[in-house]
């Protein structure tokens, strides 16, 4: 349009137009016409070719998007207390987040569970196999669509689900002071301190000495052994001024079957987080543990009461009466008495106030208290009991030595006795020493008489001699 402006246009008021303009600018008109027209010939032929591609790029589409699958994690809450099972759930749709149709089981499709930290464990009522260590699950959807796993903490492995229900349940206990549960006074509490504060380790440790706590007692006294420096502490010293979180990374793969021999490729993929709160270790240091020196003082009168006639006596009636009121305790709860018993024992010579043997128990018992603690691991790591094989075998040495000691004591006694009877009766004045003496004293006198006879007889054969004089 700009060549038939210039040629044409410009015209002013009242100028007429020339034939030959006309003529020029219907003929501009229509070569327009005749080149669009061309044009739009070969847009229809490209739009029809774009079509037909379009066409079988759609279908492909289609059939992407009805063998695609959108899936996704959810969990009640994303923090939990060591302790609780936390369910995850996996639902699978379409891509534009429709319902599938599952009614068909065999149909169903997959999803592959894997965690970073912590083990699954299968849902009832869910087709599921598990992985090697419990780090992955796979579990086929329902009709609904879901699949659900339950995420429990890392140290938990080898318990049965009856045992872990119990610790969880027990978290649930409601504190009269605040009218909150455990559970949620740990897990909203800023620090392990305030949560000490507001009761809750209290609770917990009732429950821990409770004697048909049995499930509570295994699942706690398993963190301590497997975990031992987050209670005893290392260098540096660990200290319970904050919250220590395990976080676990959770993903889900869904995948058509359950057949790893099936090349198909994953259909969808996502991931959760899931923080655990560590509570025992701060539970038993804060509370727990430091009550030793509070026993100490039963531990104290305990031992005042059962002090022996002798060294013997009084370390095996220590070692009784102590055995008694461990016996049915965990490992913690042993732990603490042994400790209290140490503070009790360090005590217990100067406030007796009795002989020297009782010293002497008093270390003796302290010396298998301490070869005790260092078996203790044994029970629950290699399911072995330790049954005070420590506490027994020690004592029992130390009573064996004295007694070993007291017989060579009355062995060198009746040794002495016996040689003092015997110089006795060596010199007494009709025992053999003086009846010796007696024949010496004759023997010699019959030798001196022989030697004046010989003497006599000698100085009379000199002077015979001496003077030629006749015998």
């Amino acid at each position: 349009m700009g060549n038939l402006a210039d040629r044409f246009g410009g015209k002013q008021p009242g100028e007429l137009i020339q034939v030959r303009d006309w003529n020029g600018l219907i003929d501009g008109i229509e070569a327009i016409e005749t080149a669009l027209t061309a044009r739009v010939a070969a847009l229809e032929t490209q739009v029809d070719s774009l079509g037909s591609r379009l066409g079988g790029i759609e279908t492909t589409v289609d059939l992407l998007l009805g063998q695609a699958r959108r899936v996704s994690l959810s969990t009640g809450r994303v923090g939990y207390a060591i302790g609780e099972l936390a369910e995850i759930t996996a639902r699978v749709a379409d891509v534009r987040s429709n319902s599938l149709d599952l009614a068909d089981e065999a149909t169903r499709p997959w999803v592959d569970f894997v965690s970073s930290w912590g083990h699954l464990r299968p849902v009832s009522g869910f087709r599921s196999i598990a992985g090697t260590g419990d780090r992955t699950l796979s579990v086929q959807v329902n009709a609904q669509g879901e699949a659900k796993v339950l995420l429990r903490a890392e140290h938990a492995e080898g318990f049965a689900q009856e045992a872990e229900g119990h610790v969880s349940t027990t978290l649930t206990t409601v504190l009269p002071a605040t009218n909150r549960s455990v559970l949620s006074t740990i897990l909203e509490a800023s620090t392990p301190m305030e949560a000490d504060l507001r009761g809750a380790f209290q609770v917990m440790s009732r429950e821990y000495d409770r004697i048909d706590a049995v499930n509570v007692r295994d699942y706690v006294d398993t963190y301590f052994v497997r975990n031992p420096t987050r209670v005893v502490g290392k260098l540096p010293p660990i200290t319970h001024e904050t919250w220590r979180d395990y976080r676990s990374t959770v993903l889900a793969f869904l995948k058509g079957d359950s057949d790893p021999s099936t090349a198909e490729p994953g259909q969808g993929v996502c991931s959760i987080q899931v923080t655990f709160r560590d509570w025992i270790g701060p539970w038993l240091n804060l509370d727990y543990l430091p009550k030793a020196k509070d026993i100490a003082k039963d531990y104290g009168t305990l031992f005042q009461n059962n002090v022996g006639k002798d060294f013997a006596e009084t370390t095996n009636k220590f070692k009784d009466r102590f055995a008694e009121r461990i016996k049915d305790k965990g490992v913690i709860g042993r732990h603490r008495d042994y400790q209290a018993a140490y503070f009790a024992l360090d005590d217990l010579p100067g406030q007796a106030g009795g002989p020297k043997f009782v010293g002497d128990a008093a270390r003796s018992v302290k010396g298998a208290i301490g070869l005790q603690q260092t078996l203790e691991s044994s029970e629950v790591t290699f399911g072995a009991p330790a049954e005070q094989i420590g506490l027994q075998a020690l004592t029992l040495m130390a009573v064996q030595a004295d007694e070993g000691a007291s017989a060579a004591r009355e062995e060198v006694s009746r040794t002495r006795e016996d040689q003092r009877k015997l110089r006795e009766d060596l010199t007494r004045e009709d025992g053999p020493i003086s009846s010796l003496s007696k024949t010496v004293g004759t023997f010699s006198e019959r030798i001196e008489k022989i030697d004046r006879s010989v003497t006599n007889k000698a100085d009379q054969t000199f002077v015979t001699g001496l003077f030629n004089l006749p015998r």
